[in-house]
């Protein structure tokens, strides 16, 4: 099974938010142990605003298990 995630989903876990995030973390781990996550570009360009640079987006993304679909936006 494939499984888009929200940038609100994602937002919860990277700003560790102290009210969704416990429900948010699990919603994830439970979706990628069924298959694969997947982010479209809109989400991709949502939470890039919160990294300094795309490699530490990149990284953020394969260390969460959430990637790109097939094309990225450029990065701005």
């Amino acid at each position: 099974m494939i499984s888009a995630v929200d940038t609100n989903v994602l937002l919860d876990v990277l700003m560790a938010d102290s009210t969704h995030l416990a429900l948010s973390k699990p919603l994830l781990d439970k979706a990628s142990l069924q298959g694969k996550l997947v982010i479209n570009e809109t989400v991709y360009t949502e939470i890039a605003t919160r990294f300094n640079s795309e490699s530490d987006l990149l990284s953020f993304l394969q260390d969460t298990g959430r990637y790109p679909a097939d094309t990225r936006p450029g990065f701005l």
